[in-house]
């Protein structure tokens, strides 16, 4: 289900860019305070989405969620995946367990 319906998400949108960018503006609406986690927090809201970091990092999102999706057949692989990303985001970002929350919602 989860893989279809990630499949028929990307299908909507025409690069994983476009992607990215669609559930961080979702994200950042709901939840405009998690912008300071961001390396580009000092950019101005009504351009942020134009920024060219801004938009690698969504791209990478997408592609980090395409990859995980596409390995959800093997539950080792996904969650050493998870761990490791998990891992980076809290040592570099200070990201905590509430902040995937809000993303997840989005």
């Amino acid at each position: 289900v989860v893989q279809r319906s990630w499949e028929k998400f990307k299908e909507s949108q025409s690069e994983s860019t476009t992607v990215g960018l669609a559930v961080f503006k979702r994200f950042l609406r709901r939840s405009p305070a998690f912008l300071q986690l961001f390396p580009f927090r000092d950019q101005p809201l009504e351009t942020l989405f134009l920024n060219a970091k801004v938009r690698l990092h969504c791209k990478l999102f997408a592609d980090t969620v395409s990859r995980t999706v596409g390995l959800l057949g093997d539950s080792v692989a996904v969650k050493a995946s998870l761990r490791e990303l998990g891992a980076r985001h809290s040592d570099l970002y200070k990201v905590r367990s509430g902040h995937y929350v809000a993303m997840g919602s989005a």
